[in-house]
This record gives C-alpha cells, sequence and structure tokens, in this order.
C-alpha cells in the first residue's frame, strides 16, 4: 500500500469533545502571542505527537514487546525456554495488536471536515503505510492521534503542544548547561475580540532543574535557579524561580556547561514549589471575583491559568488566593462577564486598560 497526497486536504471526522478541546486549547495558547488556525493547531499536534500515539501501532506493539521481554528476563521465569517464550511474546503482542486496533476504532464521531495538511506532515505520512492500513485511512489516521490528545490532561497536552521549547529544557538539564529564556510578562491578545496590546517582555538567564506541574495538573514549569539578563551586568546572584512553559517566548542553550544546581539547592526549590507553587517567587493577594452565569459557565471550562486556590463565597462571588500576575492573565480573558469586587485597583486597571483598546478603535 502507498500513500501519495493529490489532495492536501484530509476528510477528518472529530467527536464533539475533542473538537471543544482542540478551540479552548487552540485560544488559550493564543492568549500570549500569536493565535494559531485550528488547521494549524492539528497540523502542530500532529508532528509532535503521531510518534508516541496509539495510532502508531507499530510503536506500540514494540514497546509492548520490550516490556515483556524485561519481564520475562527475570529469573522468577528462567524455567520457561527461549522457544516457548517467544511463542509467548507472539501470542501477547498479537491480542495486545488486535485491542489496540480496536480501541482506535471506538472514537464516536460528530462533525466531519476537511484540513489542510502541510508539507512536513504528508512526507511523514507517507512513510507510514503500514500504520494508515491499521487505521483505515489517513483521515482515521489523524483523527485517532487527536481524539487520544483531547482526553490527556491539560499538562500532558500542553508537553505536546510546546514539545519543542520542552525538549531544550530537558537536554539542558540532562548536560548541566543553562538556558536563556524570554518570558511574556503581559497578556497580549483579549480573546474575547480580536484587539491587540503590546507585548512586553523580560530576559533570563535559567540554570533548570525539572519541569514540574501544578496541583490542578492544567499548567507546566520549569524550576531552577535564576535571574534576570540585567542582572548579570550587576553581578547579581541566581535565585529560585520558576516559569509557565505557556509564557515562554524563546528559548536558547547557552551552550555553557557546568550550570549545575547544588544539592541544597534543589532541595530549597522543592521545599518552595511544595509549600507555594508556581507563587513561590510571587506575593500572593486575595481576589474577590463577581461572575455572571456566562461567566461562571467559562470559568468551569476554562482552566488554563486558572488560579488553584478558591472558595464561593455566595451565589456568583468567588475569593481567590494567587499572584497579581495570575489573577490579571486569567480574569481579564473572562471579561465582560467577571467584575473584580476587591482589589479595586485591579478592576480600575482592567476599566483603564479596556478604555485604551476603545480609544485606539
Amino acid at each position: 500500500m502507498g500513500v501519495y497526497f493529490v489532495d492536501e486536504k484530509v476528510h477528518i471526522n472529530l467527536s464533539e469533545h475533542c473538537l471543544e478541546v482542540i478551540e479552548l486549547d487552540r485560544l488559550s495558547h493564543g492568549i500570549y502571542g500569536d493565535e494559531i488556525s485550528i488547521t494549524g493547531f492539528i497540523n502542530r499536534i500532529f508532528t509532535n505527537f503521531y510518534g508516541e500515539s496509539k495510532a502508531n501501532v507499530s510503536y506500540q506493539v514494540s514497546k509492548k514487546k520490550k516490556e515483556i521481554e524485561d519481564k520475562l528476563s527475570q529469573k522468577e521465569y528462567s524455567h520457561i525456554s527461549d522457544a516457548d517464550k517467544n511463542k509467548l511474546i507472539n501470542n501477547l503482542l498479537n491480542k495486545y495488536k488486535e485491542e489496540l486496533i480496536k480501541e482506535n476504532s471506538s472514537y464516536p464521531k460528530f462533525f466531519g471536515k476537511k484540513y489542510r495538511i502541510n508539507n512536513e506532515n504528508q512526507d511523514i505520512i507517507e512513510d507510514l503505510d503500514e500504520e494508515i492500513e491499521y487505521a483505515g485511512s489517513v483521515g482515521n489516521f489523524i483523527k485517532i492521534i487527536l481524539e487520544e490528545y483531547s482526553l490527556l490532561n491539560p499538562s500532558e497536552r500542553q508537553r505536546i503542544y510546546y514539545k519543542d521549547i520542552i525538549n531544550v529544557i530537558e537536554s539542558a538539564i540532562t548536560s548541566n548547561r543553562g538556558i536563556r529564556i524570554v518570558q511574556h510578562t503581559t497578556i497580549r491578545k483579549d480573546e474575547s475580540d480580536n484587539n491587540v496590546t503590546k507585548p512586553e517582555t523580560q530576559k533570563f538567564e535559567v540554570k533548570p532543574y525539572k519541569i514540574v506541574t501544578n496541583v490542578a495538573k492544567d499548567t507546566l514549569y520549569v524550576l531552577g535557579m535564576a535571574r534576570s539578563e540585567k542582572g548579570r551586568d550587576k553581578n547579581i546572584s541566581f535565585k529560585p524561580r520558576c516559569f509557565r512553559i505557556d509564557m515562554i517566548q524563546r528559548i536558547s542553550d547557552t551552550g555553557s556547561f557546568g550550570d549545575f544546581i547544588s544539592s541544597s539547592n534543589k532541595i530549597a526549590l522543592d521545599e518552595a514549589f511544595n509549600k507555594y507553587g508556581p507563587a513561590m517567587e510571587n506575593k500572593v493577594i486575595t481576589v474577590q471575583v463577581k461572575f455572571t452565569q456566562l461567566g461562571l459557565e467559562r470559568f468551569s471550562r476554562i482552566v488554563h491559568g486558572r488560579p488553584n486556590n478558591f472558595q464561593k463565597l455566595s451565589d456568583g462571588i468567588y475569593e481567590f488566593s494567587c499572584p497579581k500576575e495570575i489573577a490579571r492573565n486569567y480574569f481579564w480573558r473572562l471579561l465582560p462577564e467577571v467584575t473584580i469586587v476587591s482589589p479595586i485597583e485591579l478592576e480600575e486597571e482592567f476599566k483603564h486598560k479596556a478604555k485604551e483598546i476603545l480609544d485606539t478603535k
């Protein structure tokens, strides 16, 4: 069987749940940069996830084979002959493959549409004859990848979407190298309309320790010792800090070795993050918010970047404990369906920012 693209558009029928997750993630990831189209989003997820997805049956079977072989190599199975082991392995793998193909074909359908597949992904697909045959068609193969993606928790989906950034971080951690991060510090795009405000960024030198997630498992962070780029000129020391992966505009490897973190600093980083979470280097404030009914619905759906520590005070009014920057970024996205009850200066800031946008029209 050979896969050749006559038309670069492929018909994909996705479930209602999958479409909702794709749209939510697409808008969330567009907050700090240029909004990505649904076609661009689908291509990005395919590129970053096809290799490890359950749609890649051959890869999954190969991984399962190694697991079984490692298990059978243990001393407790030494009485089994190599011939019997091989027979057992083949039987288990055949059953596993059948179950995997059956699972891949079980995703529901809701709405079908043609999406353009970029040249890079066309080249990838043309080399996956066997996998396409298992799926039944190119459209089904892509569907399986997207459906599996939609069932992951938000932080796992971020690992896929920001794979290039995470690869740089993990490579630097493994080889004790430093990284440079350019981080967004303000909202760039208002999700409720298309007005764009001027983005602000900060540059940091970072000795990365590890990638972590918050308690809600909806946001990824890189934890490490850091200082601003300006601090380097002033010989300012590195301090514990965490950076949201989705707020990193650019990242690069410094190429310098020896940027290791001492054991005592690792302990301090773990203790600070476990105690304070992402707010470890920011002052936590109390924010009271009044929601409309639509605002509450959006609050329940949009978990990306949502403050984790909150309680209900009365109908429609909630109290949050979080850094001001997190409150500013998240609740701005929910306007005009929220009102900041306190602190009043945050509500005034929102009003001033909204007026500036209106005045530019």
